[in-house]
C-alpha cells in the first residue's frame, strides 16, 4: 500500500478541520451564540427559525438569514470531504464487503445533509418547511457510520490497538445514535464533539501496525 493511500484519511481530516474552521469564521451569527448552525438543523417551523436567527424584519435577523444561507453553501463543499474521509478510512482499514457497507451509510448521511441544507435555505428565505427530520436522520446516519467504522476493526486479523479503537468508535456511534433518538440538542452537541476525538484515531488507524 502506497504512503499516499495510507495518509489519505489524515489528509482528508485536516482538510475537514480547515474548511470547518473557515466556515465558522466567515459565517458568524449576530449576536454570537453557541451552535446556532446546529440549532437550525433541528428547526421544525418558521417560528423556530425566528427564535434562532431573530425577526426577519430586523437588520440583525436579515443578516443572520444571509449568514445561514452562506453557511449551507459552504456545507455543500464540507459534505463530500467527510463522505470521502469515512469512505477512504473504511476501504483502507476494513475488508471490502464491510467497507462498502460503511461507504453506503456515509453516502446516505451526505444525502440527508444536502437535503437538510436545502431545507434550511428555503426556511431562511421565508418558506415554510422543517429541517428537523432531515437533520435528525443526518446525525443518526453519521453516528451509524462511526459505529460501522469501529466494527471494521473487530474482525480478524485482530490488532490490539485497533481493537481498542474499534470498540471506542462503536461505543461512540451507538451512544450518539441513542442521543439522536432522544432528540436532545445538547446531547447531540456533546456526542458530536466527543466523536471528533475518535475520528482523529480513525484518521491515524492506517498508520498503526499493531
Amino acid at each position: 500500500m502506497s504512503y499516499f493511500v495510507v495518509v489519505l484519511p489524515l489528509v482528508l481530516l485536516v482538510l475537514l478541520a480547515v474548511w470547518g474552521g473557515w466556515m465558522n469564521r466567515v459565517c458568524a451569527f449576530r449576536p454570537q451564540a453557541e451552535n446556532q448552525g446546529l440549532a437550525l438543523e433541528l428547526a421544525a417551523s418558521p417560528e423556530d427559525v425566528t427564535r434562532i436567527l431573530g425577526d426577519s424584519n430586523s437588520a440583525e435577523g436579515k443578516q443572520n438569514r444571509q449568514t445561514a444561507i452562506r453557511f449551507q453553501h459552504f456545507d455543500f463543499v464540507f459534505i463530500p470531504f467527510y463522505v470521502a474521509f469515512f469512505s477512504a478510512a473504511a476501504l483502507i482499514n476494513g475488508r471490502l464487503s464491510g467497507a462498502l457497507i460503511v461507504v453506503g451509510i456515509a453516502l446516505v448521511t451526505g444525502i440527508f445533509d444536502v437535503v437538510e441544507d436545502l431545507e434550511i435555505i428555503a426556511m431562511a428565505n421565508g418558506r415554510r418547511g422543517s429541517a428537523r427530520r432531515y437533520g435528525q436522520l443526518k446525525w443518526l446516519f453519521y453516528f451509524a457510520t462511526v459505529a460501522a467504522e469501529g466494527a471494521l476493526f473487530l474482525w480478524p486479523p485482530f490488532r490490539t490497538i485497533k481493537i481498542g479503537l474499534g470498540a471506542l468508535l462503536l461505543a461512540m456511534g451507538l451512544s450518539g445514535s441513542m442521543t439522536i433518538l432522544r432528540g436532545s440538542l445538547r446531547g447531540i452537541i456533546f456526542a458530536a464533539k466527543i466523536s471528533m476525538v475518535a475520528l482523529v484515531g480513525l484518521a491515524l488507524a492506517s498508520l498503526i501496525r499493531r
